[in-house]
This record gives structure tokens, sequence and C-alpha cells, in this order.
């Protein structure tokens, strides 16, 4: 179960919550974009990366 309406922001995308963590820590920006896609790849929310 995903508790959806706590730990996110709601001003950003899918994809822009995914890789807030690898942001903070500096990762170049082409290494967050190849990390959060293998992320929602794996979790199964490929072409939800778009949806606030």
């Amino acid at each position: 179960m995903i508790f959806r309406n706590f730990a996110l922001f709601p001003h950003r995308t899918v994809f822009q919550n995914v890789e807030y963590g690898l942001e903070i820590q500096n990762v170049d920006p082409e290494e967050r974009r190849e990390r959060g896609m293998q992320a929602l790849e794996q979790v199964g929310l490929k072409g939800w990366e778009d949806s606030n």
C-alpha cells in the first residue's frame, strides 16, 4: 500500500517526485533522469511520469 497524500510534493509531477532525492544530492540531471525512469519502470508506473 502506498499513501500518496503525504511525503510527496503536490506541485511536482510523479517523475519530479521520484527524482527529488537525487536532485537534493546534486546528482547530474542526465543520471537522475535515467535512474528515475528505471525506478518508475520497476514499480509499474511507466507512462505516469508526467501526471500530478
